[in-house]
């Protein structure tokens, strides 16, 4: 199962696209050749500090994105690593004759995943159902 890509996602690929895009542009228009050697200088120049601008305010816009993004991914491998720690436990569980309790997910994967209630829960009794969000 592979997971839906976030929306933001696609804004920092079309931001750096639309960078790398306007950049070309005005390469190309800074060092095309005209009638006279003379001014490809000075438009250079021009078209360079306008790609460094650019740049810049991109970078500006990604950066919140790119600290979220990584904090997702942090996340991310924080619960695979927590699910395939319990499926390795429920094998080697069953494996020696399901002797003691079932293995659980650690209780903040739980919480994040929004079932504390089994972080919480006594094993020997009903588990306690989630409470209704209003």
């Amino acid at each position: 199962m592979i997971p839906e890509v976030p929306a933001w996602v696609g804004i920092v690929i079309g931001a750096v696209a639309g960078g790398g895009l306007v950049s070309a542009i005005l390469i190309f228009i800074a060092t095309r050749k005209r009638d006279t050697q003379s001014g490809i200088a000075e438009r250079f120049d021009d078209a360079s500090e306008l790609t460094k601008y650019v740049d810049a305010r991109i970078e500006a816009a990604v950066a919140p994105l790119r600290k979220e993004l990584e904090t997702v991914k942090t996340e991310s491998h924080q619960m695979n690593d927590a699910i395939r720690a319990r499926e390795t436990q429920l094998w080697m569980w069953d494996q020696k004759g399901r002797l003691g309790d079932l293995p659980k997910l650690p209780d903040p994967i739980l919480h994040r995943l929004g079932l504390g209630y089994f972080a919480d829960a006594d094993w020997h009794t009903e588990p306690v159902p989630p409470k209704e969000s209003s």
